[in-house]
């Protein structure tokens, strides 16, 4: 790394900075925040009116972005050198040198700050709040859990559920099932999505340190029946706004073909752990979600 070149910020291009941020990563939470608001306003559980909702909603999101991003910069920060050791992360700006470790610190910073302060003054302090949790728990438990033990999945996950309960909140929504419903679709979907991921890139991750479960699962099968167990569990829990009177057999019909479809990519998966198999059940999974999402909010807005 030649210090005398990353040091001048000005020379630094966009995209570079913008690559701290893990863009796709921080696009599915703004997606996942906007539809906690949106699922509100459809279900009228909120408190606001339309214009003002709409408008806390978008202070939200920008606000989450910001943070995302920020938290996503200090992740980078914080395994700057377990990057280096991977070939998916080691053309990263710090491990690839476009960066210095202090301009990447004071960028993830500055992006937390100044979200979470947006978020405060015009959202509020109960979703500043639990942004600011849900970055300490990526960063401070999530980051550093991955070097010790294989249960930093099912801590990160808590992390990625809670941005629907932030955009629910924005609006005014007090913490009903139909939140909880949000929050649990959330963290099961993401498992049998990160387990895929883990598959895929388990050689990296070992060569790595990084404690993920198919590191230590050797045969792979603890980790597809994981794969498996979530991706059929997806199905009932995906249901729940049936349950609840809330969406009609649009969504349920939907959410039933989305579900199966999904477990029998997994159920693939259980019998033949081949890297082909695991990025199926990854893109599927991809689709998945906002694919329910948008079926469920279409369900609320035109057929119920």
């Amino acid at each position: 790394m030649n210090p005398s070149s990353t040091e001048r910020w000005g020379e630094v291009s966009f995209s570079t900075w913008l690559e701290l941020t893990k863009p796709r990563l921080s696009g599915l939470v703004l997606v996942t925040v906007a539809f906690g608001g949106l699922f509100a306003i459809g279900l009228r559980e909120n408190t606001y009116l339309l214009g003002v909702a709409l408008f806390r909603l978008f202070a939200a999101v920008l606000g989450v972005g910001l943070v995302s991003g920020g938290g996503a910069a200090m992740n980078m920060w914080i395994e700057r050198k377990v990057d280096l050791l991977m070939e998916r992360t080691k053309s990263r700006p710090l491990p690839s040198g476009k960066l210095h470790p202090r301009q990447v610190f004071l960028f993830g910073l500055t992006l937390t700050g100044v979200g979470l302060a947006e978020i405060y003054l015009l959202v509020g302090g109960w979703p500043a709040n639990l942004c600011l949790f849900s970055w300490m728990a990526y960063v401070l438990i999530y980051t550093p859990l991955k070097r010790i033990s294989t249960l930093n999945t099912l801590v990160g996950a808590v992390t990625g559920a809670l941005p629907p309960l932030i955009g629910w909140l924005a609006v005014g929504g007090e913490m009903s099932k139909e939140a909880w419903f949000l929050f649990i679709l959330l963290y099961s979907w993401q498992l049998p999505h990160f387990f895929a991921i883990a598959w895929i890139y388990r050689e990296d991750y070992r060569a790595a340190g990084i404690r993920m479960l198919p590191v230590l699962d050797g045969s792979g099968r603890l980790t597809m029946r994981q794969i498996l167990l979530f991706s059929v569990g997806l199905i009932p829990i995906s249901l729940f706004p049936n349950l609840l009177g809330r969406a009609g057999n649009f969504y349920l019909f939907s959410a039933l073909i989305l579900g199966f479809a999904q477990a029998l990519l997994s159920l693939k998966i259980y019998f033949k752990p081949t890297e082909e198999n695991a990025r199926l059940v990854f893109y599927a999974s991809i689709l998945y979600l906002p694919a329910l999402l948008a079926c469920l909010f279409l369900d609320l807005l035109f057929l119920s």
